[in-house]
């Protein structure tokens, strides 16, 4: 498992490549996620799942 102190400093939202908006900490990757609307029904977490799998790829990690 990936601590999140290593992701944090490669780290930056879908979509914002290139915008210097980096995620820099924990605590920040914590408060974009909890920004999704992930409520049952109707269960729309495809966006969050997308963020999640180019913020680990952003970070050297293959899912």
């Amino acid at each position: 498992m990936v601590a999140p102190e290593q992701l944090a400093g490669a780290l930056r939202p879908a979509g914002t490549a290139g915008s210097g908006r980096a995620l820099r900490s924990p605590a920040a990757i914590a408060q974009h996620l909890v920004r999704f609307v992930t409520t049952n029904p109707p269960g729309a977490e495809a966006e969050c799942v997308g963020w999640v799998r180019d913020l680990l790829a952003d970070a050297g990690l293959e899912t």
